[in-house]
């Protein structure tokens, strides 16, 4: 090869690096395997700040009416237990949109339960859900990662003893109940019910059914909180969420929202008031629903809808209207 054209192909490789990575400073090109994780960010009311947008090719700042969060929000006050199944979603590199075709990017995205986890208008949350990664740099689809978190009193913490792939079918459920005395304790509970193909259905399909089934695996976490003026959840809204979260550790890195298999929350149920006893028990029809919509990524990349009749909430990836 000439030395000519060798000189002119290593120059459009770095101008094609240095419009997909910004610097300074830089985002290393080979990360570390099992070290992807998501700075779970509290919810914000109404909307994200100026700047919020995921993408690492384009710095431009979120409009106004852009969000990070789709999905169903159920506003109730009493709200005292979440719970959903869905089958964890393949991540996959965009195929289309502003975001697509980046060989060393870096994709994930978040599917979450929770308690006063959507709106941002309480000053604590509790939520639980699985993030999934793509990054070019290490081959491909990572290994999802299991968390919960009780906002204003723990960051984002890994559920113990418990993993989990995509295509496996898991069961989350958040649960805020009043203890002894003065203080409250927060149940977050995981359970793998493996693939569960239904009549020869794929490791995609939004086909899944765990009633009277036992889990192949499954992890509780308690968290204990004295209790104080601030320091509650105000319990009045429940959350089924697809999210965009920035990458832990590197803020100023956002993360662009990888292409994913369809997300089916289902058998969605919500607890209303006492969970011994006399509590109502609800689904998510009525529910408001989102999607997320940045329009450095191109615009709206969730099409988000109730499914029979509010037991469950679809999520679908897609690029603009």
């Amino acid at each position: 090869m000439k030395s000519t054209t060798l000189l002119g192909a290593l120059s459009l490789v770095a101008s094609t690096l240095a419009a997909t990575i910004p610097a300074p400073p830089s985002l290393p090109l080979k990360r570390e395997p099992h070290q992807l994780r998501l700075l779970h960010t509290a919810p914000i009311s109404p909307s994200p700040p100026p700047g919020a947008a995921r993408v690492f090719s384009v710095a431009v700042e979120a409009a106004a009416e852009e969000s990070v969060k789709g999905g169903a929000v159920i506003k109730n006050p009493g709200v005292s237990v979440v719970q959903a199944t869905f089958r964890v979603p393949l991540a996959q590199q965009p195929m289309t949109g502003p975001t697509a075709g980046n060989p060393v990017g870096l994709y994930a995205a978040s599917f979450h339960v929770g308690i006063d986890s959507f709106s941002g208008t309480c000053a604590n949350f509790f939520r639980a859900g699985v993030d999934i990664f793509w990054d070019g740099t290490l081959g491909g689809e990572q290994s999802p990662f299991a968390w919960y978190q009780f906002g204003g009193v723990t960051e984002t913490v890994g559920f113990s003893n418990f993993t989990v792939r995509a295509g496996e079918v898991v069961r989350i459920t958040v649960q805020d109940s009043l203890g002894s005395g003065n203080s409250t304790e927060a149940t977050a509970t995981i359970e793998n019910f493996g693939q569960q193909l239904l009549n020869g259905t794929s490791g995609t399909s939004t086909a899944i059914c765990v009633k009277g089934l036992t889990p192949k695996q499954a992890s509780t976490q308690k968290i204990s909180k004295p209790s104080g003026e601030g320091s509650s959840l105000c319990k009045g809204e429940a959350g089924f969420v697809v999210e965009d979260f920035p990458l832990a550790g590197m803020p100023q890195f956002p993360v662009a929202l990888a292409n994913f298999t369809t997300v089916a929350f289902k058998d969605v149920g919500i607890t209303v008031g006492s969970q011994t006893g006399g509590g109502e028990k609800k689904n998510a029809k009525g529910a408001e629903l989102k999607d997320i919509r940045l329009a450095p990524q191109g615009g709206r990349l969730t099409a988000c809808a109730l499914v029979g009749g509010g037991k469950g909430v679809k999520c679908d990836r897609v690029v603009g209207e």
